[in-house]
């Protein structure tokens, strides 16, 4: 029952956000994505198998994996805006694993993997390029969702299998890795350009707050709370954490509008 959950999780989570980006558009699938889609079953799949003990510890370090991530997208988009979707997407896996790597050899307390995972997504968000935002095409090929199912499934049950093996910190490390953020960032380039895909990308960076406070919140939780609640809860505070940040960007973009009116 386990396997046959893990098959299905995360694939109709992305198949939701799949839909949803293509009625409002790019940038909300960014924001959506900064909602672990796959880390947070991956995370509760390691609780149920592992321990909460387990589970903590992984959650604090799928903070820096998180880190990562933001990494490849900057790096993405950069490349994306000369070069084609493979050149883009090999700069921006070799930033996620260059810091993989790096992180490895970090097991940081939870204080100061907040004010890293904080900074270092700052400085991201700052220096990432300027890019428009562009409306999703109307029209997309029918590979599109059923890949991204299967690669969703494909890493959480990949992962929760190794996790014994690997222990939870390098778990923590990859279960973030953009395997979503990729396949959409490689079709809307093709489709509509590298700058439509930056914009995408930078949407996955501002919606990572999102993803701290889901992990957050379960760092919280899992000592004193039975698993559902620790993970309902977590889906709560992400979601309404993404909310507020997709009202704060539309606002911001009504204001600039309104300026230039």
């Amino acid at each position: 029952m386990i396997f046959l959950f893990k098959l299905v999780t995360t694939p109709g989570l992305i198949l939701a956000v799949t839909l949803l980006t293509r009625r409002f558009g790019p940038v909300l699938g960014g924001l959506l994505m900064g909602i672990p889609l796959t880390t947070g079953p991956i995370s509760f799949f390691l609780a149920h198998e592992f321990g909460v003990d387990f589970a903590a510890k992984a959650a604090i370090s799928s903070l820096f994996g998180q880190i990562s991530t933001g990494a490849f997208c900057l790096a993405y988009a950069v490349t994306a805006l000369r070069f084609s979707p493979f050149v883009s997407a090999l700069a921006g896996f070799s930033a996620f694993a260059g810091l993989s790597v790096l992180f490895s050899g970090i097991d940081w307390d939870l204080p100061y993997a907040i004010l890293f995972f904080v900074t270092a997504l700052f400085v991201i968000a700052q220096v990432f390029p300027a890019v428009r935002a562009v409306p999703s095409p109307r029209k997309s090929p029918a590979w599109d969702i059923p890949l991204r199912m299967v690669l969703g499934a494909t890493v959480v049950t990949g992962i929760t299998l190794l996790a014994n093996q690997v222990g939870p910190h390098l778990s923590g490390l990859i279960a973030p890795m953009p395997v979503i953020a990729l396949v959409l960032a490689v079709f809307i380039h093709s489709v509509q350009g590298g700058e439509a895909a930056g914009a995408l990308l930078r949407s996955v960076v501002l919606g990572s707050p999102a993803f701290g406070m889901f992990f957050l919140t379960l760092v919280a939780t899992l000592p004193v709370l039975p698993l559902p609640a620790c993970y309902a809860l977590a889906a709560v505070a992400s979601l309404v954490t993404s909310a507020a940040i997709g009202l704060i960007i539309r606002r911001d973009a009504a204001r600039e509008v309104a300026a230039i009116s």
